[in-house]
């Protein structure tokens, strides 16, 4: 998911959604602003990660709070092995998307920013933006959902 621009309501529905589900990991590519309203995700059982978006501002106050909430976050490009589905690029705009799909390691390359939808694979690799959780979009309150069995669009 991404773009959630201070959508709290769309936090918490996704929360009710899979609160209950074995998710591997959620991963959030950015522009949260507040990022208070991750707490909702603090008692998920499963990794999360967190990749800055622009509006996003990552001070020594943030990084102690996403912490302490189970997050680990970075500045894009951001490098993270899931098991079962490899290793996976996340950055909030699409600037590397060329230097990951010439790595020979990656599986997925993940970016938002845009707030459009995008599925499409290349050299062996998929590359995703699931749109934006937020309603200042075409695509509001989209996110994707990744499995073994494929890539799918939901809306809230």
């Amino acid at each position: 998911m991404g773009d959630t621009h201070d959508d709290e309501e769309a936090i918490k529905r996704i929360f009710s959604l899979y609160k209950d589900k074995y998710l591997s990991a959620l991963i959030h590519l950015g522009d949260v602003t507040d990022f208070t309203m991750l707490s909702h995700f603090k008692s998920l059982k499963c990794e999360k990660y967190l990749v800055k978006g622009n509006n996003d501002f990552l001070d020594l106050k943030n990084c102690i709070y996403l912490k302490s909430i189970g997050f680990d976050f970075s500045n894009p490009p951001f490098e993270i092995f899931i098991d079962g589905f490899g290793h996976i690029a996340l950055m909030h705009e699409p600037y590397f998307i060329n230097e990951y799909l010439e790595d020979a390691k990656t599986k997925y390359i993940f970016y938002c920013h845009t707030h459009s939808r995008e599925k499409k694979e290349k050299n062996n690799k998929y590359i995703v933006n699931p749109g934006s959780l937020s309603s200042i979009s075409k695509f509001k309150f989209s996110y994707a959902l990744v499995s073994k069995e494929g890539i799918e669009f939901k809306t809230l």
